[in-house]
């Protein structure tokens, strides 16, 4: 389980307090740290960390780089994190210029709505990568929630961002065409629901361990 007072100390503030902003920000806080400030997009025109040691920002990526151009007009954060799993850690280079390590904090995990309890980080998997402080920062925080980290350079980016999306909406599509394919021969109702209970009782083995 995450620790509860193993981020004690540790001011931060956030933008993007969307499923996904909100639900680290949730775990960061029950951790100990302090949350300075939590803005969207359109209150970026104020926002300063300057002094805090983390500005995460959680907004979708095309925003990524706009965002870092703002904000770096400003004195920000000794580090500076985004979530994004398909950019690297150089669309803050604004902030880097500005003086902010930059880097990488991106959660393999669904995120339906947002999910403040602090059991729910635990196990999971975040991808790492940027500037060596930004890098410690992001594995002492998964640490902390009892989460695993991994370094994921730039140039493994795109492929790992591949699996990610495979792995959320590849067995789906899959049954999905199967179910199709099933309906199109004709076979019963009952019959395509087998397609469901295989996949699933395949799933229940893939994760059992041997």
């Amino acid at each position: 389980m995450a620790a509860p007072l193993a981020l004690r100390g540790l001011s931060f503030s956030l933008v993007g307090p969307g499923r996904v902003g909100a639900s680290l920000a949730a775990w960061l806080t029950a951790c100990g740290a302090r949350l300075g400030s939590s803005v969207g997009r359109a209150g970026l025109e104020q926002l300063t960390t300057g002094g805090q040691d983390l500005l995460l920002l959680a907004v979708p990526d095309p925003a990524l780089p706009g965002v870092a151009a703002q904000l770096a007009h400003r004195p920000q954060a000794a580090v500076a994190l985004h979530t994004s799993g398909s950019l690297d850690a150089a669309v803050l280079a604004p902030l880097a210029a500005a003086g902010t390590a930059v880097g990488t904090l991106h959660p393999l995990k669904a995120f339906p709505h947002p999910l403040p309890d602090p059991e729910q980080v635990r196990g999971v998997f975040f991808a790492v990568d940027g500037d060596p402080e930004a890098r410690a920062l992001a594995f002492r925080i998964a640490s902390a929630w009892g989460a695993e980290a991994a370094q994921v350079p730039a140039a493994a980016r795109s492929l790992y961002h591949f699996a990610a999306t495979l792995a959320a909406g590849g067995v789906v599509t899959l049954l999905a065409a199967a179910e199709e394919i099933a309906e199109r021969l004709g076979c019963s109702v009952r019959t395509v629901a087998r397609h469901w209970e295989f996949a699933k009782r395949w799933l229940q083995n893939a994760m059992t361990p041997t």
